[in-house]
């Protein structure tokens, strides 16, 4: 159940029996497929009892139970949980001083909730792992396990940690296993002790036996690099020597970010971003939006509704902006003074806007479902209409365009 440290190699004993207590967090519905009130991520402790049968198999049996809440409201309840599973270990192979391991689980948890009936269901499930020996008698275990329930179509995933403590085969066995499998007797008890590089480290326990001379070595006897941030790379190797602890980081030390957009690409949800684009916090595109209002001094004669010539140069900066944009739309609003009747005036003060939609239409042509048009008649006046002037302003067509394009290109 161990690669390295208390036991090494071969000296590890091929059948035991264990037991020990576990710690697990527990993620329900991990593909989001049940409708159900979703619970919440649950802590849940527990024991276990194992027996490694063979020098590569083991089965084992674990229990856990605690209460769990549901996510959006007060209720919640108690969790039990039990499972059986059955482990191919990968002997000769190590991870970091560890032993790797697959498995296959099956298991029962039950719902107990403060209101309402009980619910069970069965489980079945994946799950690997890594153990290693601290002594003796000790082995540490940490693994993860992915479940599908075989009532539903939920997933759940399990990371765990446990501490158990091994039985049946005492250190002085294993050691006398190994050694009469290779030499037929005992070792010697200096041979436990001897450093044949000179770092410090008995070779027994040694995992880099031929150290240079005078080389800062750590517990494991290989060679201690200097690593301030604590990233995994050796800080003359660091050109990011300030990551935060904990952070995934390529050969060099820094946070992957392959577009270049001083975003992580663990964090960038458009990780196709052009070099130099503007990016938001999400690593996409920035979106500039913008809003124009104008009042277009367009002349119209009272009681009609041709646009004159003069009034072109300013309906082509419309026109301009509709083509920086174009995902725009645009609204023309047309209004009149209070000279006629009101019903008469509506009508006047949308053909109006229709006029000058025309001409944006088929002089500058801009694609007529982007344009609409509508008539106000003589409400919202900007000017007194008891003057020849202030009806004359109040004869008038705005322009509102709600327009955004995505910055392709950083202007900074």
């Amino acid at each position: 159940m161990v690669a390295s440290g208390a036991w090494a190699g071969s000296e590890r004993p091929e059948e035991y029996g264990y037991f020990g207590v576990h710690a697990t967090q527990h993620y329900f519905d991990t593909n989001g497929d049940v409708n159900n009130p979703d619970i919440e991520d649950t802590f849940l402790p527990g024991v276990q009892l194992g027996y490694r049968f063979a020098s590569d198999w083991s089965l084992q049996g674990w229990y856990e139970q605690d209460e769990f809440d549901n996510e959006g409201n007060d209720r919640g309840g108690d969790l039990e949980r039990g499972l059986l599973s059955v482990r191919r270990h990968f002997r000769e192979s190590t991870f970091v001083g560890f032993e790797p391991y697959a498995g296959l689980s099956v298991g029962h948890q039950e719902f107990s909730p403060d209101r309402g009936a009980s619910e069970d269901e069965t489980m079945a499930g994946i799950e690997l792992g890594l153990q290693r020996g601290l002594t003796d008698h000790w082995l540490v275990d940490v693994g993860a396990r992915q479940e599908s329930s075989l009532g539903n179509e939920r997933e759940d995933a399990q990371a765990y940690l446990a501490v158990n403590y091994r039985f049946g085969v005492s250190g002085a066995d294993a050691q006398t296993s190994h050694d009469e499998r290779h030499s037929g007797a005992v070792r010697d008890e200096r041979d436990s002790v001897k450093d044949s590089d000179g770092d410090g480290v008995a070779d027994a326990m040694d995992e880099c036996p031929e150290t240079a001379a005078n080389v800062n070595v750590d517990a494991s006897g290989c060679e201690r690099i200097n690593d301030a941030d604590n990233d995994g790379v050796a800080d003359n190797n660091d050109e990011c020597p300030d990551t935060a602890s904990g952070v995934d980081v390529d050969a060099s030390g820094c946070v992957p970010d392959d577009d270049n957009d001083g975003v992580a690409d663990a964090a960038d949800e458009c990780p196709d971003t052009a070099a130099g684009a503007r990016v938001d916090e999400q690593g996409c595109h920035v979106t500039l939006k913008k809003e124009v209002n104008k009042t277009l001094n367009v002349q119209f004669e009272s009681g009609k509704a041709d646009v004159k010539e003069s009034s072109i140069p300013e309906i082509e900066e419309v026109a301009q902006a509709l083509r920086e944009y174009p995902e725009s739309q645009l609204t023309l609003e047309g209004y009149t003074d209070n000279v006629g009747s009101a019903e008469a005036n509506r009508d006047l003060s949308r053909r109006r806007a229709e006029a000058v939609k025309e001409v944006l239409v088929e002089r500058m042509e801009i694609a007529e479902g982007r344009i609409g048009a509508v008539g106000h008649g003589e409400n919202n006046p900007v000017a007194d209409n008891s003057t020849a002037s202030g009806r004359a302003q109040n004869r008038r067509v705005e322009a509102t365009l709600e327009a955004s394009k995505k910055i392709e290109k950083s202007t900074e």
